[in-house]
């Protein structure tokens, strides 16, 4: 139950239990062997010589010469270690991206930041989600502002760590800590800087 003091089988309070998984003899922040960021931002009212900026970049069908999947975030097709599945794809234009961010003064279209993660194994975040829900995609694919990607910096394991992120003590860390933001009647969030903090056991760790 949320707002209670929550307690394990050694008797300690839920600010101990924190400390003791946030320890850094025995845990490192995600961000130290980890990169994350935030999904694609493809925002605005205008149009652009006679489109929208959603028609320029989103399609049902692989139509642009830059199509690439975009992963579905409906509830029935994202939930833990699903497979991922695509709803859409978006026109991954960097030139194009840029050209409208810099000509619409109400427009955005940020991408250039998910280039390192397009192509290679990835870990997908929920970021509006009262609980820590991710699954792992090989493919060549992006989700939008709301899915944080993750990927190795070197060779650590992601299922290692995809593991980790879907575990219960983590949730409860992660509620605890303030990592996953919530209040009455508000959609739960995760920011950035919360994904880069998480407590991630390291493997050596001389702890049991």
């Amino acid at each position: 139950m949320r707002g209670r003091v929550y307690e394990d089988r050694r008797g300690c309070n839920s600010h101990a239990g924190c400390a003791r998984i946030a320890n850094p003899q025995i845990t490192m922040p995600l961000k130290e062997h980890f990169d994350a960021v935030t999904g694609l931002q493809i925002g605005g009212t205008e149009s652009y010589q006679g489109k929208t900026i959603s028609d320029w970049f989103r399609s049902k069908e692989p139509t642009f010469k830059h199509s690439v999947p975009r992963i579905s975030q409906s509830e029935l097709d994202f939930y833990k270690y699903c497979d991922a599945q695509f709803d859409a794809f978006i026109n991954f234009d960097l030139p194009l991206a840029s050209k409208i961010t810099r000509e619409c003064e109400k427009s955005a279209v940020v991408m250039e930041k998910y280039v390192p993660f397009l192509n290679v194994p990835k870990i997908l975040l929920r970021q509006s989600c009262e609980y820590l829900c991710a699954t792992y995609t090989t493919q060549q694919c992006c989700g939008e502002y709301s899915l944080f990607a993750i990927r190795s910096k070197a060779s650590d394991n992601l299922l290692y760590l995809l593991a980790l992120l879907n575990s219960k003590l983590l949730t409860f860390y992660s509620r605890e800590s303030g990592i996953i933001i919530s209040a009455p009647r508000k959609q739960a969030q995760i920011r950035k800087s919360g994904v880069d903090s998480i407590p991630i056991r390291r493997i050596n760790s001389p702890t049991p």
